[in-house]
């Protein structure tokens, strides 16, 4: 999260209590409900053997859609995961997109998060 980004951009609304009163950012967070989210952020499954770095764009056929933040190896998944801002138009899970990895377009699909084995969740 930046001055880029916004809590509800990110998907952490739950952590934002509009009726607490005045606070640095309200009327943002504020404008950004009445407006609603150009962007939101989501995770892909990437068709690779390399993690994406961040900063990579996301494409649905030739139209940009978004921008890599990160990457990593998910263990439990075992697929090479990445999170994205990605336009609100195109937010479906099982939506296939494709990450530009150094001039190579890699199949991404969004999934819904978390990615968490039950058994490695708390009882």
């Amino acid at each position: 999260i930046s001055s880029d980004f916004t809590l509800l951009e990110a998907g952490l609304e739950e952590f934002i209590d509009l009726e607490k009163g005045d606070f640095v950012g309200r009327d943002a967070v504020l404008q950004t409900v009445g407006n609603g989210l150009d962007q939101k952020l989501v995770m892909l499954h990437v068709d690779t053997d390399v993690d994406v770095q961040g900063g990579e764009p996301v494409y649905l056929f030739d139209k940009l859609v978004g921008h890599a933040t990160s990457g990593c190896y998910g263990y439990d998944t075992q697929k090479s995961l990445a999170m994205a801002y990605v336009s609100t138009l195109f937010l479906s899970a099982g939506l296939e997109l494709s990450v530009d990895m150094q001039s190579v377009r890699r199949k991404a699909t969004i999934v819904n998060m978390p990615l968490v084995k039950p058994s490695h969740m708390r009882k």
